[in-house]
């Protein structure tokens, strides 16, 4: 079926659904094999991985940043990670879903993880803040350094190279590794809870 626009030209529909589906595989092949876990967007790669051309790659996306925007996009919308919702109640089911979703890329990318891909940073800087956030109503009685501790275990169990280690190492599924430390989320925010309680009943 074709529809004419304003300009007078017509443009069909199956068109327009083939050029959005390979928008979305370009955009799924640069999420799935690059974007968490290197430092750029090769777009040969990316155009063999998709299936298409390079040339077609950058029709869509002229430039890296274009495409890794798209891709960044991707991973989050994926990922189920949005730092504005995180809570003690969220946190630790918020990582196992991030990690369902990352353990599913790392079993179909088949490759070694490098540094971080520009823009990834954000999303880094994001996990940090929103850590904080958690466990500042429970630092009531914790030191500087413990809490600076507590954080940065926190913030360790949700990082996709620990999900790696679980993966290689002890053979766990994205699924697996997600409750396992949705439970060790859990265990520890419990204890921060008890050990303010107690600090709380002391003054």
């Amino acid at each position: 079926m074709t529809v004419m626009n304003k300009k007078g030209t017509y443009r069909s529909r199956l068109r327009d659904e083939q050029a959005a589906a390979t928008r979305s595989r370009i955009v799924e092949a640069a999420a799935e094999g690059f974007a968490p876990w290197t430092t750029g967007l090769p777009f040969n790669k990316v155009a063999e991985r998709a299936g298409v051309s390079v040339r077609t790659v950058y029709r869509y996306f002229p430039t890296q940043l274009d495409l890794l925007n798209a891709a960044r996009a991707r991973v989050v919308e994926g990922s189920g990670w949005n730092p504005d919702h995180v809570s003690p109640e969220t946190l630790g089911s918020m990582i196992a879903r991030a990690f369902e979703y990352f353990g599913d890329l790392l079993e179909r990318a088949g490759h070694e993880i490098q540094a971080q891909a520009p823009g990834m940073a954000d999303l880094r800087k994001q996990r940090l803040e929103a850590v904080e956030r958690v466990v500042e109503p429970f630092s009531n009685g914790l030191s500087p350094e413990h809490a600076r501790g507590v954080c940065a275990v926190l913030s360790g169990l949700g990082r996709v190279e620990f999900l790696r280690g679980m993966h290689e190492q002890w053979g766990l599924s994205g699924i697996e590794a997600g409750r396992a430390v949705e439970w060790a989320v859990g265990v520890l925010l419990d204890d921060l809870r008890r050990n303010a309680i107690k600090e709380e009943t002391k003054q």
